[in-house]
């Protein structure tokens, strides 16, 4: 069977089992837990759904929902400028992402040996970051 074919039937395998095989959005986030430092790794236009769900995970109330919608939503990749490698990024493992959690919010109780709650956690940190550049850019702060 050509791939063309192979292709064609896992698509169509895929449609009509109602599934959707959309490609996510990659949201990449850089972390350094020496620093302790969490930011987004690449511009994000105002207008883009990513910005908008952004400003949702700093909006009132509790962010959980709105963060783990993001980690749902988008192809969140957590990275590292790893300086043995030229600063050039590299993926972060749990335990970078740990520590950087524990680093930032070394008052809280919760348990980020848990890698979802720890992901929660720096995608909530990165867009209240995201939303503090654009109001530094904009002169508001």
């Amino acid at each position: 069977m050509s791939p063309l074919q192979t292709l064609r039937d896992h698509v169509t395998g895929s449609v009509e089992r109602g599934e959707s095989e959309a490609i996510k959005e990659v949201c990449t986030i850089e972390i350094c837990p020496a620093e302790p430092r969490v930011d987004l790794a690449h511009d994000v236009s105002e207008e883009s759904d990513l910005a908008g769900d952004l400003k949702d995970c700093t909006g009132q109330g509790d962010a959980e929902d709105s963060c783990r919608y993001v980690a749902r939503a988008y192809d969140v990749q957590f990275v590292i400028a790893d300086k043995d490698l030229d600063f050039e990024r590299r993926p972060a493992t749990e335990e970078e992402i740990r520590e950087t959690c524990d680093a930032i919010y070394f008052d809280s109780d919760s348990d980020f040996t848990d890698s979802d709650l720890a992901e929660v956690y720096l995608i909530w940190e990165a867009a209240n970051q995201f939303i503090q550049n654009q109001e530094y850019e904009k002169g508001i702060i």
